[in-house]
Formats: structure tokens, sequence, C-alpha cells
């Protein structure tokens, strides 16, 4: 990004992301048959891979109300390409695919399909039937466990014993989706037996989550996600890696065809819309299920993407050779008899490797690779796997919350601080003897999350009061872009509060947002989404930077206005597969 203020940075993302939306509206894609025959065949044409992404952004960014004909339908496409006429299941044989691969030591060489009877006596296994009797109307149930249901068989329900079931809603305004979410309570009430033993309800800046009060219990938590979408269509298209994006909406499994090529592959393909959104725990978390990573840089008979290929793999030995000098060092010598990748910590190598980073793991392909070479070291054994997996889990904040629908995992930065915790934690990003007027210590309002409630009702009397640093002027641009999700009584700077200065030079404020039962869900389009999405984002990483200085580290040296810069970044949205494949050539270049 050019050297500018980040308000005029701000001002000039929002600016552009709205003419994105408008190019974007205007695209429309003639989905063939000989189009829908890639996914099936894993074709790897270039015209395959343009098709499919195409239909991705076009349902990403202004999903159209025949969504359907652009989506498979398990049902509906059984007999034509998912299974066969009376089968149940199928096993689909997978064919290698070319490119860049990257993590797939646990790829398989066939795909498994279940039809829709199949599924839905697993779904009802993975659910416990707790969404029995609901008015699928407006809901869809994406995601990990609905991949799960649809190509595994019921006995590999112990592999994905920690998954969610999660909840979108769609068509709706904000108080119809109150009342959806009302809905759904009252039917997990009737299905599971004294519910208040079993669940709790969290509301935080990103979910509404029924909560298991029994860890390793019978029941999965259930999580209703706060954003609201036109159609299953577009929640289905931002997901961010493509294996996810499948659904179920009471009486059919959708999947894009996305999706279908990954299941049909077993790879997610790589485009930069997907690295921005998604992250390195969950690269490692599907790896373990069986998803590779591939990088089509072009067709395989182009010299120029031949090249490319070849700087990919040199960037790849170079980071294992500086990985494995971390390993060394790093590896116990007192059991000689141990495999070495057993005798490792990796929490520590995570570390070692990290401060020889310039950046996050998905800045650059340098550092990219440095985290697959990660992976391979650690792909051997389960144990190390686990710990690797977690360990990248637990790094993930420091650079930001992108739109990966994980969202449970960035808004626990910050569950655990009481309110007396949170202005100690303020308190320690502010110039030396600054301190702030505790404005909003009213009962009626909850820090960062409304915790351990017993009904949906509850999670929605008092308002959510978020503490977010924003840039110096940034308010002023925000208000102008969304009177709506900016207004006075919503966000607000907080009044005689020193302004904090990163080594960077830039200036920060600290402003309170609110976010009541009218104004949590996220806006469906428009500058009002835009402006929202932003908010969360900065409020996830404010929460983060506040706690790591509460701990000891200096707030300037924690370099806010990187992480501010980089959400920007992530929230520009590719119209084209062109736009997409020159920020995408960039990246592996950098």
């Amino acid at each position: 990004m050019p050297e500018q203020t980040l308000d005029t940075a701000i001002a000039n993302t929002l600016v552009d992301q709205g003419e994105r939306d408008e190019k974007a509206a205007r695209v429309r894609v003639t989905w063939s048959n000989a189009a829908r025959s890639y996914v099936f065949k894993g074709s790897d044409e270039p015209a395959a891979d343009i098709a499919v992404q195409t239909v991705n952004l076009m349902l990403s960014n202004s999903s159209p109300d025949n969504w359907p004909d652009y989506l498979f339908g398990v049902r509906r496409n059984w007999d034509h390409g998912f299974g066969e006429a009376g089968r149940l299941t199928r096993l689909h044989h997978r064919d290698e695919v070319n490119g860049v691969k990257l993590f797939d030591q646990r790829w398989r060489s066939y795909a498994r399909m279940n039809g829709i009877s199949e599924f839905e006596r697993i779904f009802d296994v993975f659910t416990r039937k707790v969404l029995s009797g609901l008015c699928w109307s407006n809901v869809l149930v994406a995601g990990g466990g609905t991949l799960r249901c649809l190509t595994e068989p019921e006995s590999a329900g112990q592999l994905y014993s920690a998954s969610d079931i999660d909840i979108f809603l769609h068509g709706l305004n904000s108080e119809a989706a109150n009342a959806k979410l009302m809905d759904i309570e009252m039917v997990l009430r009737r299905n599971v037996p004294d519910f208040g033993s079993h669940f709790s309800i969290t509301r935080t800046i990103s979910t509404v989550t029924f909560i298991p009060k029994i860890t390793g219990g019978p029941y999965r938590k259930v999580q209703v996600v706060l954003r609201l979408f036109r159609n299953p269509g577009e929640i289905l298209a931002n997901f961010d890696l493509d294996q996810a994006a499948v659904g179920y909406d009471g009486q059919e499994v959708w999947v894009e065809p996305r999706a279908g090529r990954a299941i049909f592959t077993g790879y997610t393909h790589a485009t930069m819309k997907m690295l921005r959104r998604t992250s390195a725990g969950r690269l490692a978390k599907y790896s373990m299920r069986g998803y590779g990573v591939v990088f089509r840089v072009g067709h395989q008979d182009d010299r120029a993407s031949r090249a490319l290929a070849v700087r990919l793999n040199t960037t790849r030995t170079a980071a294992y050779d500086w990985v494995s000098d971390v390993i060394r060092a790093r590896r116990t010598t007192d059991k000689p008899m141990v495999a070495p990748h057993c005798s490792v910590n990796m929490t520590y190598v995570v570390s070692a490797v990290r401060a020889k980073m310039g950046g996050a793991w998905l800045d650059n392909f340098n550092n990219f690779a440095a985290l697959v070479v990660l992976w391979e070291h650690a792909a051997g054994n389960d144990r190390t796997v686990r710990e690797l997996a977690e360990a990248l889990l637990r790094r993930e904040l420091p650079y930001g919350a992108v739109e990966n629908f994980d969202y449970d995992e960035c808004s626990n930065v910050a569950n655990e601080l009481e309110a007396d915790e949170w202005y100690v934690a303020i308190t320690a990003t502010l110039p030396a003897g600054g301190t702030i007027r505790r404005t909003k210590t009213s009962p009626q309002y909850c820090i960062w999350a409304q915790t351990d409630c017993t009904t949906v009702a509850q999670t929605l009397a008092n308002p959510l009061l978020f503490y977010v640093y924003l840039p110096c002027n940034a308010l002023q641009v925000m208000r102008t872009c969304s009177r709506s999700v900016a207004r006075e009584d919503r966000l607000a700077a907080v009044t005689n509060c020193p302004t904090c200065v990163d080594l960077d030079g830039h200036k920060f404020e600290l402003h309170t947002w609110v976010l009541s039962g009218s104004n949590m869900w996220q806006p469906l389009s428009g500058m009002d989404h835009h402006v929202h999405d932003l908010l969360r984002n900065c409020s996830i990483s404010s929460a983060w930077k506040m706690r790591r200085a509460s701990l000891g580290v200096s707030w300037p040296k924690l370099r806010f206005s990187s992480i501010a810069t980089k959400m920007l970044l992530d929230m520009r949205t590719p119209a084209t597969v062109k736009e997409d494949k020159a920020d995408l050539d960039e990246w592996l270049r950098g």
C-alpha cells in the first residue's frame, strides 16, 4: 500500500470496494453443461479453473436470484455425476492434478460421496437430531461439519468430534433474523432434554453460540453467524477453502462448483481471495482431513508457468534448509532412539521460525513456504501434527481477523477478561501516565461478550461494548461512508483519552462501539456491510493488542498500523478472475 495516512487508506479502500461492488453486480456467468463437466472430470484445462472461479466471484460479490442454477444439488444431481441411481454412496477415483501441490501428505486416491438419504442419516447422528423439527426457511447449515456428513462414513465421526454445527441465515432483515434465532433456540430446547444442564449461550462480536457445558459430552457447539446473506449461493461462495463450500437447507445439500472440484480432486485451489481469507490453522486442519492445496500457475506447457513453478520449488527448498536448522537446534538429544519428528516441541519451533520471518504466514510465498516445510516435518507423526496445528491456531490473531468463518477462534482472544481487567489492559496501551474514565460502567453494558446466559433473550437484552483503536480521523471517514453503522450512539471516540503512536509514526484514538440486538447483524451489502466488517476486525485486533500490552509488551512495538494495513488489504475482494490472478502473481513473486 502506498505511503499515506491510515484514515486516507481507509477512505480509499471503502470507495474502491464500493466501485468493485458496482462492477461485480454487472457480471453474469454462462454456466454451461460443458463447464459443469469440468468439476466431475477434475479437468486440468485452464478454462475449467476460470469457469469455476468466475462462478465463485459472481456468487460472492452479487449472488443472483437464480443461484441454484450455479450450484450442484446432491439430491438433484445424484444421477448426473455425483452417484448412481439406487446407490447410497459412491467412491470416485481421484486422478493426479497438475500444479505445485502442498499440504497433501494425507491426500487419498479416492473420494466418497454420500447420497441424500445417507447424508441425512449421518447428519442426524452428527447433530444428535438437535435441529429436528426446525423450520428450515432462510437457514443453511454449512462448512466443515456438513462436508464431513457428505464425504465420510458414520464411523469417521470421532475424527471430527470437535466440529461445530454452523448456522447461517439468508434473505432476512435484522428483525426477522432475531426472530429466527429465537426459533432455533426453541427447537434446541425441545430436542435436548434438560437443555439448561447441557448448554449455556454466549454472544460475541460475530456469533451467538450454544455452548455445551460438558467438554467431550454428547452435544456439539451450535453457532449462529451474525451476518446477513442474500441466499445460500452467497453463503457458500464466501467460505475461504473450496471444500468447505457445502451447505444443507433441510431438503438439499448444495455444493458450490469449487467444492465439488475439491472433493473429486482432494485439493483446494490457491487464489488470492482464498489466501486473504484463510489462515495457517485452517489449512493445517483440513490437511489433517486429507485436503491439500494446489497452485495452478498457468497451463502446464506454458514456459512462463514452468519457470514460476521452478521458482516456487526453489523457494520451498531454501525454506526447508533453514527450518531444518531450527528443528535441529530445538531437538532434544537425550532420547537418541526417538524418531526426529517426535523429539521436537513444535510450539517452540513455530516461535523460532516466526522470529525469523517478516510478517504473517500468508503475507507472501516465502513465509508460506516456511509454513509448508513445518507441516512436512510434522506430517509423519499424529502427535506432532496435532501439536503444530494447535501452535498455528494460537498464533493466528496477531495478524488480524480474516473473514474465514472460523469466527469463534478470533473471538476467544478476549473472552476471559472481566470488566476491571479490560480497563487494566486498555491503560497498558496508553502513553505513560495515561488513563481513561469509565464512562460506560453501567450494568446495562457487557464488555466484549455476554457469556453464560440461559436464554437468547438474555444475550440480546444488554448491548455489547467493544473498545477499538482506530486511526485518527477514521471516525469521520466511517460516518461519511455509513451513517447507520457509525452513528453517534453506536461508535464514538473516548473523551479525554491520550492518542497512541506506534513505531511507524501512525496515531490512533480509542473508541467505543456498541452492538445491540438491532445492529449486531453485519448488514447485507453496500457501505454499511464494509464498515461493519472493518470495525469488527479492528475490534478483534484491538483486543489482542490490549492483551499483549497488559502482559508487558510495549504498545509502539506492537506496530498496530501494520495490522490495520493488512486488514485493509484483506478487505479487497477481486471482481474478476483476471484481477485475482494479477494479485496472486504479485504475491507469488513478492
